[in-house]
């Protein structure tokens, strides 16, 4: 793997019209990880039913990864965690890691995971959602009992 990267290879899950996933991780990136990216596509007419789709289109797209060498997988779209909820975003981690046998993250429980490291319990959100997602918003972190506060 070391032509790749010395210490991980994340394959990344970004939605088509996605600008920031890439610029963002690769400044968090540590030195000796890196990443290779497969953009999710849909044709759907809104927000909404694109983030839908693009859960049912995981596993196309991260085959897209073929021999690359990946340590993980990683879906950076948490506008979709929050319309399918945290059951049925649990269920897809499960498929795709039993699927691809290597560790399967979405941006949302990662930053649950990380929330909840750190002890965090209130919450503020900034999103780039419109109002008919940012509904979903609210309700996805307290099912994870935090208290959140939404500030657009």
């Amino acid at each position: 793997m070391t032509e790749y990267a010395k210490h991980s290879l994340c394959g990344v899950l970004t939605p088509q019209a996605n600008t920031t996933v890439e610029p963002e991780l690769w400044t968090l990136l540590p030195s000796g990880h890196s990443l290779v990216n497969a953009r999710l596509v849909s044709d759907q007419p809104t927000i909404e039913k694109r983030l839908i789709d693009y859960t049912g289109r995981f596993e196309k797209t991260a085959r897209r990864f073929a021999n690359a060498p990946i340590t993980c997988i990683a879906a950076a779209c948490t506008g979709a965690s929050y319309l399918i909820g945290p059951e049925r975003e649990t269920k897809i981690v499960d498929e795709m890691q039993s699927y691809f046998r290597v560790p399967f993250l979405t941006a949302a429980l990662s930053t649950v995971s990380a929330l909840n490291a750190m002890g965090s319990k209130k919450i503020a959100l900034l999103t780039p959602y419109p109002s008919s997602l940012n509904e979903y918003c609210i309700p996805y972190w307290e099912s994870f009992r935090f208290n959140s506060k939404r500030f657009r």
